[in-house]
């Protein structure tokens, strides 16, 4: 009899062990639904503002809408790879960001190669977004590996690069190496202000908030961004440009890039079409500047074929036309990740998961 209880008690415990990791991955996946879509908006937000290139949409989308994706990042290592081992953090970055990098960059070698190698010099493209994150990655991974919300901690080490940045763009001579440093730090700077939000928001759980309240304060910080969107034009990121004033980049990118969650993770949780866009961030990322590139030659050439004497210039400073060369990117764009996703479908699994993990 008691021998049979004790089974009893053992089956209850391991039927309840098993509901409670059923609730938390319903609840991993419920929140890797809502990045998901933040990642999908983003990308559509990014490519928005490579064809469209004259107008305050474009001035105040580039205010956050690099520091959303590295800070993003960053928040994701804090919910959910602070306590991987290191070595395995380091395979699993390799994977799915350095060998993308070095694939697509190859392959927009050869296409600049075949195609484009007459009339334009061959650039870094959209993709130094990639090879910045993974080096952020491996520099604040070991600063952050299994400790405690040490939040001053953090903080503290998030100002001194900060300070590092600063002093060194006044004092480096611009160069190639400079360049690319300076990118760096700002990219590891967005990347811990990430992981501080991810603290941040783990500290404050206990307070729920009405929906009215959800909407004023995300309508209040929509607003600010919009705001400082206006006060700060002529930030980017890549040409460590950063408009009028620094601070006013650092709380337009804050702000810019948690009113965006904020809207995904109260009011968007789920949609089919964004995440599967978020979940193919890379590829759309590659491969859409060629694309542009094209589909604003052919337009071009096809108005001019009827009449229009429209050049690219003119296509890419008219808003109206930037969103229908946009969907035309976009359309274009699924049908390469969908044709990667069928070659990934019918390799061997070891390839599958060492050299495709990017595509999804």
């Amino acid at each position: 009899m008691y021998k049979g209880e004790n089974t009893l008690e053992s089956r209850a415990e391991q039927s309840r062990a098993e509901q409670s990791r059923a609730e938390q991955s319903r609840a991993e996946q419920s929140r890797a639904d809502w990045i998901d879509v933040l990642k999908g908006i983003g990308i559509i937000l990014v490519v928005i503002g490579h064809v469209n290139t004259k107008g305050f949409l474009v001035q105040w989308l580039y205010t956050f809408h690099m520091p959303l994706f590295f800070a993003l990042s960053g928040y994701i290592l804090y919910k959910f790879g602070k306590n991987i081992p290191f070595q395995k953090f380091l395979l699993k970055r390799t994977k799915s960001i350095l060998w993308p990098f070095i694939l697509f960059r190859l392959l927009l070698f050869i296409y600049w190669i075949v195609i484009e190698s007459h009339f334009r010099d061959f650039d870094m493209g959209p993709i130094w977004f990639l090879i910045i994150l993974y080096l952020a990655e491996l520099v604040a991974y070991p600063i952050f590996y299994n400790k405690k919300s040490n939040s001053f901690w953090i903080v503290f080490v998030c100002c001194f690069v900060s300070v590092l940045w600063f002093a060194l763009k006044l004092v480096l001579p611009a160069s190639f190496l400079s360049s690319w440093f300076l990118r760096f730090l700002n990219g590891l700077i967005w990347y811990i202000l990430g992981y501080i939000c991810g603290i941040v928001e783990q500290d404050i759980r206990m307070i729920s908030l009405a929906s009215k309240q959800k909407i004023f304060l995300t309508s209040l910080l929509y607003l600010l961004s919009v705001a400082i969107g206006y006060l700060n034009p002529g930030v980017s990121m890549w040409s460590n440009s950063y408009g009028k004033n620094y601070l006013l980049f650092m709380l337009g990118g804050i702000i810019g890039s948690i009113w965006l969650g904020f809207v995904c993770k109260w009011f968007v949780t789920r949609n089919t079409f964004l995440q599967f866009l978020g979940q193919n961030t890379i590829t759309i990322l590659a491969v859409h500047e060629p694309i542009k590139r094209i589909v604003l030659k052919i337009a071009e050439m096809g108005m001019q074929r009827v009449g229009m004497n429209v050049t690219i210039t003119e296509l890419q400073e008219n808003t109206l036309c930037s969103l229908v060369v946009v969907a035309v990117v976009f359309t274009i764009s699924l049908i390469i990740v969908n044709f990667l996703r069928r070659i990934k479908s019918s390799l061997p699994r070891k390839i599958r998961d060492n050299l495709m993990t990017f595509i999804r």
